[in-house]
């Protein structure tokens, strides 16, 4: 696999680096002060880059994501190119797989884009542990094992959401155990990721048990992840209690989750012929929040005292 450096961040990095070593910044101005004295703009740019790639390698700092993608032997043996380029903050690091399929060739062209920010290469120690789990992330949507694929989901835009939500917590808890075993682990992270199960899941009771299943699982797929995250009874173990009236699923007719289901059965049987008007596909089973069950019983009044 070819990997080609943005040279503004070869020269960024170098830069930031020189800031902290005066040694270093001296050397590297004796060797690219003379250079602005070339007429040739075409040639003095070629020195630049050559010269601060020379820096950028004398300090290995080339060496520090390359490492981190050889942990990773699936995207050496899939990817045919790594591009890296400046990131414009630290927020927007990340790594990203382009897949351009090829019409004479039974293998897709596959691309690897890394932003990173150039300070961030000077400090491996904290750059390491975000990229290990990037990268693991693209080793699994090369991998056929885990059959990762794009689909669209189905619904409204809250569920959709939802779901989304659902499956980057899953995928990234899953990724998260698989480090930990290769000796990688990270408290901080296992807790916020057991936390973020909590919440998108609306804190059922048995979420340590399932933070431990999908932590401790070297063989999920996309498609099983997918799954849970659409149908979290599965997840949970909870098949008994119905999906729509589980804390935190979506309420039918607003199709917001909800933590306040109208439970009252027979004042629901009272206005259903009114939800149904609206939502003919809807039936009791399904529940509806307290406030849209409040919207729609307040429409029955009123609509029982006009015709009264």
């Amino acid at each position: 696999m070819r990997i080609d450096y943005d040279p503004n961040l070869i020269e960024q990095t170098v830069l930031e680096a020189t800031h902290s070593d005066r040694r270093l910044q001296r050397d590297l101005h004796r060797v690219v002060d003379p250079l602005y004295e070339l007429a040739d703009s075409e040639k003095k740019n070629a020195r630049f880059q050559q010269v601060y790639t020379e820096f950028f390698q004398l300090l290995n700092l080339d060496r520090i994501l390359s490492d981190l993608i050889d942990e990773q032997p699936l995207i050496q043996q899939s990817v045919e190119q790594c591009v890296i380029r400046p990131a414009p903050t630290p927020r927007k690091e990340a790594a990203e797989l382009y897949v351009r399929p090829i019409a004479d060739d039974s293998q897709d062209q596959c691309t690897l884009m890394i932003q990173v920010c150039p300070r961030s290469l000077l400090h491996p120690d904290k750059l390491a542990p975000r990229f290990r789990r990037e990268l693991m992330h693209v080793a699994d949507m090369l991998d056929p094992q885990f059959g990762y694929e794009k689909k669209s989901l189905t619904g409204n835009t809250p569920r959709i959401n939802l779901i989304r939500d659902r499956f980057r917590v899953l995928w990234d808890i899953c990724v998260e155990g698989r480090l930990a075993y290769k000796g990688h682990h990270d408290k901080r992270m296992e807790d916020m990721l057991s936390a973020q199960l909590e919440r998108v899941f609306a804190q059922p009771a048995n979420s340590q048990e399932a933070f431990q299943m999908v932590y401790q699982s070297d063989k999920l797929t996309h498609a099983q992840l997918l799954n849970w995250a659409t149908s979290p009874s599965e997840l949970f173990n909870t098949l008994e209690v119905t999906e729509g009236n589980r804390n935190g699923n979506l309420c039918p007719m607003c199709g917001f989750p909800t933590f306040d289901w109208f439970d009252s059965p027979t004042e629901l049987d009272l206005i259903a012929p009114t939800i149904k008007k609206s939502f003919a596909d809807w039936n009791p089973d399904q529940g509806v929040c307290r406030q849209c069950a409040e919207i729609y019983s307040g429409v029955q009044k009123a609509s029982d005292r006009i015709l009264s």
